[in-house]
């Protein structure tokens, strides 16, 4: 498929050598009712690009390849060729590329057939390949002849418009609506253009599997569950993720936040991480029925690996269906923030550990108080790290959930040194550990340390020399 796809770009870029196939493109891409002026690839060949499909079997008779039609190749053979990979899209991802690109010969054709950080292929209109980074675009305005990211089923002027201002204040009555999303990566090639995110709240059924049931993200019909990152990684606004009924459906909520779904934004049957991850009973019920395959067949190898390959398909959509998990918010499920309100939870990936992929700022607005179980307080302190010997320092303890009034006990190196909010002291000469114990008006504790460096060499002295 990737040797198919290589060779179809460089046929594309074959055949806009051609000035009049080339002005044809660029008034294609600029009348392009989609975001980011996609066109679908084939759709466009069959349509109002004929002419570049001609070009292209020109292209592909004149430079005979392993596997292409030879010289009198058909447009026939062309879109066979396209059908037999994958729906494609073609356009600029690099916003600057779009706008300085005027339709002259300065130009490059790319392809990426994944989005795994593989470097892309590209030629120019010679035909040339071009030297190309994963991770940086060109400065050559670049075409990029990519698999379908846009939903092409709805043309935007039949769907619903973006959200004119992204501070308009969403309103479904008590729920969780999303204030604020951090995002610490792209999660996304430069050939694929912006990253569109999305966040789905996954609940459980009566056999403990989550299933897919809100979804909140750009190409959302209704106008509360739609926001755009627009080229940013820290969005500011106001967008509902769920009401407070469809929160209290399921005892168990878990929100994720996803890079470019193939689809619209609506639910689907998916399940955490992937968009058709199989539920613990699916996965249960086709090791039964492999096991049992291979039983009745006595142990026959060859029906053994058949029945495998039927599943591989379907098991193939689970790794690689467009749809990249950012992670998941720390949520309900386990408690409930104590008081209505803005609360921040971290984003963590579930594909790689637990490391950190951003942070989203939750409001809790109008929640009922009769929600249980409420979270415990947590606790974590800032103040410096490091000092210098007979530096003082102060360090704040910031509580979070749990109920007030809340008490402090601070310790340095284990030993009570203070009750109050803040604590401060001097540095000596070794490093030590300060250290706080919060309880809540119901007992509930939760406690925090930091390490502070105590620097042996005191600050440089500058001297000025005349």
């Amino acid at each position: 498929m990737q040797e198919l796809l290589e060779q179809v770009t460089r046929e594309v870029a074959l055949a806009l050598g051609d000035e009049r196939i080339r002005r044809q493109v660029y008034t294609g891409l600029q009348m392009s009712p989609y975001s980011e002026h996609k066109l679908h690839f084939g759709n466009f060949l069959r349509g109002p690009g004929t002419p570049l499909l001609a070009a292209i079997a020109a292209a592909r008779g004149a430079t005979p390849s392993p596997g292409a039609a030879p010289v009198e190749a058909r447009t026939e053979a062309v879109l066979a060729t396209l059908d037999s990979i994958v729906d494609l899209e073609f356009y600029m991802p690099v916003r600057q590329h779009f706008t300085a690109w005027d339709g002259d010969a300065n130009l490059i054709v790319a392809s990426a057939l994944r989005d795994n950080g593989s470097t892309p292929v590209g030629f120019d209109l010679t035909g040339q390949a071009v030297t190309l980074s994963a991770s940086q675009p060109p400065p050559t305005p670049t075409l990029v002849v990519v698999p379908v990211e846009t939903d092409f089923s709805r043309v935007p002027s039949q769907s619903a418009p973006q959200r004119a201002d992204a501070a308009a204040t969403a309103d479904v009555g008590p729920g969780i609506y999303m204030t604020r999303a951090v995002v610490y990566s792209d999660h996304e090639g430069w050939p694929r253009g912006d990253p569109e995110f999305e966040v789905h709240l996954f609940q459980t059924d009566v056999d403990m599997d989550y299933l897919d049931q809100v979804c909140a993200g750009q190409a959302q019909d209704n106008i509360n569950y739609r926001w755009n990152t627009e080229e940013t990684q820290d969005w500011t606004g106001d967008v509902a993720l769920a009401t407070e009924g469809r929160l209290l459906l399921s005892p168990n909520n878990q929100f994720q936040m996803w890079e470019d779904d193939t689809d619209a934004c609506t639910t689907t049957t998916g399940r955490p991480p992937k968009a058709n991850a199989f539920t613990r009973s699916e996965m249960a019920n086709m090791a039964s029925a492999l096991l049992r395959t291979a039983a009745t067949q006595g142990g026959d190898v060859i029906a053994f690996i058949q029945t495998l390959l039927n599943i591989i398909p379907v098991a193939y959509t689970w790794f690689d269906d467009g749809d990249d998990d950012v992670g998941i918010f720390e949520l309900p499920g386990q408690c409930w923030p104590t008081a209505p309100g803005p609360v921040k939870f971290n984003i963590r990936s579930v594909r790689s550990g637990h490391p950190i992929n951003g942070w989203v700022i939750l409001d809790f607005r109008g929640i009922s108080q009769s929600r249980e179980p409420w979270c415990g307080p947590s606790v974590f302190i800032d103040g410096p790290s490091a000092l210098s010997p007979g530096e003082e320092g102060t360090w704040n303890a910031n509580p979070v959930n749990g109920f007030p009034p809340y008490t402090y006990q601070w310790y340095l190196n284990d030993s009570p040194a203070g009750t109050g909010q803040t604590f401060s002291t001097s540095a000596g000469g070794e490093s030590f550990e300060v250290s706080v114990t919060v309880t809540d008006r119901d007992g509930k504790q939760a406690s925090d340390a930091m390490p502070v460096y105590v620097m042996s060499c005191p600050p440089p002295e500058i001297i000025c020399e005349e």
